[in-house]
């Protein structure tokens, strides 16, 4: 049951990386998690960049599940997560920018805010009659912290390192 309830928390993840993504301010683009309820806009008048899950693998921790110690000393028991974003970059026809553009500012905001990056790269752009414009599909790895919570038993918080703003 611990497991199940930290995949909970990293089906949350995704809304605090799009959130993070916001707050950079990407002029004129609308950021969305994959699947939005109200849907993306059709026909695209402006960029949009859809945040969804694309793998999870979890690794166990040292000696008896330690993996680390926070800022304050306090030791972290769990497990390690490697955590694959997705990053659906949509642009209409004819926008003035590229995707691969949008793809290097992406870069840029995660490799600042999220210093367990790994790794980021991009998929193969295509155009299709369904989007009215084009898609570019990016991916970026990085490491996160599945531990219990402090009065809990259970592994329920996800611990993406991030440097503060």
């Amino acid at each position: 049951m611990a497991v199940i309830a930290a995949f909970d928390r990293l089906y949350r993840l995704k809304e605090e990386v799009r959130d993070l993504i916001a707050q950079a301010g990407i002029p004129q683009t609308d950021i969305l998690c994959e699947f939005p309820p109200k849907g993306r806009a059709y026909p695209l008048k402006r960029p949009c960049i859809c945040v969804g899950l694309s793998s999870i693998q979890m690794g166990a921790g040292a000696l008896g599940g330690f993996v680390g110690a926070q800022k304050e000393g306090a030791e972290l028991f769990g497990k390690r997560l490697e955590v694959e974003f997705r990053f659906d970059i949509y642009l209409p026809k004819g926008w003035e920018e590229g995707c691969h553009s949008y793809f290097c500012t992406l870069c840029d905001i995660l490799t600042g805010q999220l210093p367990d990056m790994e790794k980021m790269w991009c998929g193969e752009m295509s155009s299709t009659a369904q989007n009215d414009g084009f898609t570019l599909p990016c991916y970026a790895r990085l490491s996160a912290l599945a531990c219990q919570g402090e009065e809990e038993a259970a592994l329920t918080q996800i611990i993406l390192r991030r440097k503060e703003l």
